[in-house]
C-alpha cells in the first residue's frame, strides 16, 4: 500500500464472516507498508482500502478472495 501525496491510506483484511483480521496504516508521501500475515488455506478474506481525509475513511474500494 502505497501514497504519493500527503493522504494516507488504511488496509483493512477481514474474514469472509466480517472479523477484523488486520488493520495496516500508510501515512502518505511516498510511505509503504508491507505486511506478512499467515491465512490458513482456503480462508475466504477480503481486503479493504481507503484513502483517510479528516480522520475519516473518504475513498474506499474492496476486493474478495477464496
Amino acid at each position: 500500500m502505497k501514497t504519493t501525496d500527503s493522504t494516507p491510506a488504511v488496509g483493512y483484511l477481514r474474514r469472509y464472516d466480517g472479523a477484523l483480521w488486520s488493520t495496516t496504516v500508510a501515512g502518505g508521501y511516498n510511505t509503504c507498508k508491507e505486511r506478512s500475515i499467515d491465512i490458513p488455506e482456503g480462508q475466504k478474506v477480503t481486503l479493504t482500502v481507503c484513502l483517510i481525509k479528516d480522520g475519516k475513511d473518504v475513498i474506499c474500494r474492496t476486493a474478495a478472495a477464496a
